[in-house]
């Protein structure tokens, strides 16, 4: 103990008396510390920490796949009450099962009409959570029955918001859709489930349920028949999720010889509940990870580079003690301990930045991102952190204590005062740690070029709609007060009305979902005329409920035909317009105008395409847009009419007309809700959230990586000059040029520099296949983001790092430089 003390002052005297150098290296490798840190810390809490349920690794949740050659946009689809209820009966994997959708509440009888986002779950819901409530009870089975559903349990947040938390919540009445239903009970702090995601297919998470009601399903539903469920459970004991897939496959197989023409539709596959939470997270992520471990390399390879010169400075230290009895492992001990005691100092830095990143990060990162929220600098973020803190330590460390050990003492003592004496090998280890510090610069500044550039070809693809100056906001209908379809048309007539005499509204229409705020339905679709074999022959397409002025308010542009008209009734011609993909693809020989098309339902009659306007991008800037067609909610009674949402374009600023709009629609309907207030510009920021904020942290780990590639080689080609000073003045005196030293120093510079270009060109050239699921537009080898990365590179190390050292060692004077020695 005693001698690790005195290895511990001894190198704390070193680091004090090169005070500049330890700053630097401390800085460095705070830099790098903390900015793996902060990622770790994101990526810690979505991808790796269990979710907030009891045994969460032990909960599945199986989706009905499309089957193979049908488009619908989607591959996943939900399950109907007839399939969970034989999952129920017949599952040997799941020891608990329950299911759940999304379902809105307009709860009135309030001072202002509120949409609540909330979920009906079955009554196994909270049991294959693990979780109970905090107040009051959940569910009971009877109360999971028709007619007999009529309690809830509210969100802890929402129970705060409205109740100010008060015990007495318990037994009050909530006026949902027009029914009473009474509070039974209140779930913990922080239970949120599901998170922010998308569902498959038409079904989608809500961001935080605010409330749960029972499922209560039909005794009887039809097979195969989609009811929009997500069915999850949680695996018995032993039980493993190949297992439960294989349970299920047995299951599809029985359902397609049972029912044969619904073939295919039963095939499923199983993830863990938390793939499903995680999404497409995981790739940007893993690329941040690898991108800032690739920076904390290049800190890693500074700061060993300058703990080598500081040796070779030391190697008359090294020789004496070396000459006076110590071992090698004494003097190996000595310059390790030094090492972790920089690397130390670093990390506590490094985790105060890390916390900070952490912050940031959560303040400005996506709020679509899953999870994000919970990140923070708890045990498991600070024990890596402690890690690589220890693991620096030893890695910049290594190099200097091989310097020491392998110094040949007779060598050493016959050099005595020689200012450029020092063994080969540690220039020669300098040199391969700045080649390799240029090479994971340049990787680095690739892929943050890629993705860059990725970012700006979603900006600049056609979306199919005008973002600017579009107001958006969503309608939600009691089912209790408009029973039938005369009464929905004759609402959103009026809706409509007033909302284009608002002053300030220039055009108005109604849509089941605008663009960037979900995807449309779809379904079969029948063209007169095709007639198909089997059901994997059948066409499938979109479709989107819509009104007159639809269009005109997105700034969608109308190609040919046109435009639904207000006499566009039950008791006229059934009309459709289709975007320009489904005329591709249904009419490529052909105008598609005139027309006929129907919906799979034969109770549908099939429509006149009358119009054909450009193909609208409806979920992300990513989308391949496929066949959709738009039908007018005047014609027919549309499934899902009683929530609608609606564009308004105005003349200025759409968040300026919103208090008017709001008095339009409560003059309409006292009892309707104006909910998820948003402009569309808003939306499709939003939509483009994720890639940008991928592109900044990447950029910025890519400058962070150039300027550390650029310090240590400026470190190197400095020390070089220094080194070689009495070789300059000699070079001087015997004629040679300034011109003559520059390009010499230069040329050292640039010999390490493009050997980090070649060596970092392959590499990229092998790493960056792996982004290319996650690129748009790109290739992975882009002969622009090559080239532009590699002149940025060879031209800031050639002007900071080289030319500055090259300048100094013109100006050397000859009679000086030899009268030094």
């Amino acid at each position: 103990m005693g001698t690790v003390l005195q290895d511990l002052k001894y190198g704390l005297r070193i680091h004090t008396k090169t005070f500049g150098l330890t700053a630097i290296a401390i800085v460095t490798l705070a830099m790098g510390i903390g900015a793996c840190t902060a990622v770790f810390g994101v990526v810690d809490a979505i991808l790796l920490r269990p979710l907030p349920y009891s045994d969460s690794e032990k909960i599945a949740i199986p989706w009905r796949l499309v089957p193979k050659g049908v488009e619908l946009g989607y591959d996943k689809i939900p399950w109907g009450a007839r399939d969970f209820r034989l999952f129920l009966q017949e599952s040997k994997t799941f020891q608990d099962l329950g299911a759940f959708k999304s379902q809105p509440f307009t709860w009135t009888g309030v001072e202002e009409p509120t949409l609540l986002e909330g979920l009906q779950a079955s009554a196994g819901f909270f049991s294959v959570l693990g979780v109970s409530p905090v107040l009051g009870r959940t569910f009971t089975a009877e109360e999971d029955q028709v007619g007999h559903g009529h309690v809830l349990i509210l969100s802890f947040d929402l129970w705060q918001e409205r109740y100010a938390g008060s015990e007495y919540v318990l037994g009050r009445a909530m006026e949902l859709n027009g029914d009473a239903y009474t509070v039974i009970g209140v779930m913990p702090q922080g239970f949120a489930f599901p998170h922010a995601n998308e569902m498959p297919g038409s079904f989608q998470f809500p961001h935080e349920a605010q409330l749960w009601v029972p499922l209560a399903l039909p005794p009887t539903s039809t097979p195969g028949e989609s009811d929009e469920l997500a069915i999850f459970g949680r695996l018995k004991p032993g039980v493993s999720m190949d297992d439960v897939q294989a349970e299920m496959d047995v299951f599809a197989k029985r359902e397609d010889s049972e029912y044969p023409k619904a073939k295919g539709w039963f095939n499923s596959r199983v993830m863990p509940l938390k793939t499903q939470i995680v999404g497409d997270t995981r790739v940007p992520l893993l690329l941040m990870l690898g991108a800032v471990g690739t920076v904390l390399l290049i800190a890693c390879s500074n700061v060993a580079s300058l703990l080598l010169a500081r040796s070779l400075v030391r190697r008359r230290e090294f020789t004496v003690r070396a000459a006076l009895g110590a071992g090698q492992h004494r003097l190996v001990r000595q310059v390790l301990t030094e090492s972790l005691l920089l690397a130390t100092t670093a990390g506590a830095a490094g985790v105060g930045l890390g916390e900070a990143g952490i912050f940031l990060v959560k303040l400005f990162g996506p709020a679509n991102i899953p999870r994000l929220q919970e990140a923070s600098l708890d045990l498991r973020v600070f024990a890596f952190a402690l890690s690589i803190t220890i693991v620096t330590g030893i890695l910049f460390g290594l190099a200097p204590a091989a310097g020491a050990i392998r110094k040949n003492l007779f060598e050493s003592l016959k050099e005595g005062g020689q200012r450029t004496g020092g063994s080969p090998t540690n220039p020669r280890l300098r040199k391969i740690l700045i080649v390799s510090q240029a090479a994971l610069a340049l990787v680095l500044l690739i892929a943050a070029g890629l993705v860059t550039k990725t970012f700006y070809r979603l900006l600049s693809v056609e979306k199919g709609f005008n973002a600017g100056q579009v107001l958006t906001f969503e309608v939600s209908l009691l089912n209790t007060k408009y029973t039938d379809n005369d009464k929905i048309v004759l609402l959103y007539d009026k809706l409509l009305q007033q909302m284009r005499e608002v002053p300030g509204v220039k055009a108005a229409g109604i849509a089941g979902i605008v663009p960037m705020a979900g995807a449309p339905e779809s379904t079969v679709i029948r063209i007169p005329g095709r007639p198909t074999v089997n059901d994997k022959e059948k066409p499938y397409a979109s479709y989107t409920i819509t009104s007159p002025g639809y269009f005109s308010a997105l700034g969608t542009p109308l190609l040919r035909g046109r435009d639904f008209q207000d006499s566009d009734r039950g008791d006229s011609l059934p009309v459709a317009i289709i975007n320009n993909a489904m005329a591709r693809k249904f009419w490529p020989e052909g105008d598609a105008i005139g027309q006929q098309v129907g919906l799979g339902s034969l109770r549908y009659p099939p429509m006149a395409i009358v119009g054909i306007v450009a193909d609208v991008k409806h979920i992300s800037f990513r989308e391949d847009v496929g066949p959709e067609m738009y039908v007018p909610y005047t014609q027919k009674p549309w499934p899902s009419m009683l929530r609608m949402q609606v564009a308004a374009r105005t003349l200025a600023d759409p968040t300026s007309v919103t208090g008017s709009v709001r008095a339009a629609i409560r003059s309409v309907d006292p009892d309707l809700p104006m909910a998820k207030v948003a402009t569309l510009a808003t939306l499709a920021d939003n939509s483009m959230a994720q890639p940008r904020f991928a592109m900044l942290l990447l950029g910025c780990f890519g400058a962070l990586a150039l300027v550390l590639a650029s310090v240590g080689m400026y470190g190197v080609i400095s020390y070089s000059v220094t080194q070689r000073t009495q070789e300059f003045g000699i070079r001087m005196a015997l004629g040679a040029e300034r011109w003559d030293i520059f390009r010499m120093v230069l040329g050292q510079g640039g010999r390490l520099a493009g050997l980090g270009v070649i060596i970092g060109l392959l590499t990229a050239l092998l790493t960056t296949q792996l982004m290319e699921g996650y690129l748009y537009g790109v290739h992975p080898i882009d002969p622009l983001v090559y080239g532009l990365a590699i002149s940025s590179l060879l031209v800031v190390l050639s002007l900071f790092a080289c030319y500055m050292p090259a300048r100094r060692a013109t100006r050397v004077d000859p009679m000086v430089a030899l009268r030094d020695e």
